[in-house]
């Protein structure tokens, strides 16, 4: 984890999809974009990319973002609190309800 985030810390540029490195997949989303408030780009929410790795039998998602573990503290939140999601993946070619229904979604979300 140490490199991914040393590596989006060193490039300089805007964006880019799928850069394969390592063994990990990247899609590197614009670093000045997301809305926290009046704050545009750098604030709570704003997320720099996602990235994925595949062994023969796991896949590893990382997500690099200001966003914290514990979510941002927002009184007008359900519960008070915005926080990360649950991830979908969806392999079945049915929309996602219909996958959904069936049974054939996979998701996990473990942060460490």
């Amino acid at each position: 984890m140490a490199s991914f985030c040393l590596l989006f810390a060193i490039q300089q540029q805007k964006a880019t999809a799928a850069t394969l490195s390592n063994g990990w997949n990247y899609a590197i989303d614009s670093w000045n974009d997301g809305v926290t408030g009046a704050q545009i780009g750098g604030g709570e929410f704003e997320f720099y990319g996602i990235a994925i790795k595949e062994t023969s039998d796991t896949a590893f998602i990382a997500i690099n973002s200001n966003l914290s573990l514990a979510g941002y503290a927002d009184s007008l939140a359900q519960r008070g609190n915005i926080n990360y999601g649950d991830l979908f993946f969806n392999f079945s070619g049915q929309n996602f309800n219909t996958a959904n229904a069936n049974g054939s979604l996979f998701g996990k979300l473990l942060c460490i």
